[in-house]
């Protein structure tokens, strides 16, 4: 018999490792994230950051550090989480929680000069599809 701690951890478990993959993946060409930090840097030595936003305002900011602020998709104001990245490969960054923000992880495809779709599953397993475009932060 499996002792109920562990199929609870395990139920944990599953529920974090399914809630960071996309419902339906983001559709168009990945957006090499890494890629695109080196060449954003390397092309505008003086800036600290750049920013990934939509419309309203919203989205990510990248800076020189590894750190990234996360303007809230869902807020009526300019609500900023601070954190850090905890992962990123290719396409995919993750954020680590910060305060009472759950952190989560984001998969972004287009182009610089835009669109760029994105998917975002935050740590509360809530999902956000949203369009981007690269701006100076």
């Amino acid at each position: 018999m499996i002792p109920a701690r562990v199929l609870v951890f395990a139920t944990i478990l599953s529920g974090c490792v399914a809630s960071s993959v996309p419902s339906e993946p983001v559709s168009g060409v990945p957006l090499d994230i890494v890629q695109t930090r080196d060449d954003y840097f390397a092309n505008h030595p003086a800036e600290q950051s750049f920013a990934l936003l939509d419309r309203a305002g919203k989205g990510f900011r990248f800076h020189r550090d590894g750190s990234l602020d996360y303007i809230s998709f869902g807020a009526r104001t300019n609500v900023t989480t601070h954190t850090t990245i905890s992962e990123i490969a290719g396409n995919r960054f993750c954020m680590e929680p910060a305060g009472s923000w759950t952190g989560g992880c984001a998969t972004v495809a287009g182009t610089l000069e835009g669109p760029i779709s994105s998917v975002v599953i935050f740590g509360n397993g809530a999902e956000r599809r949203v369009t981007l475009h690269l701006a100076p932060a």
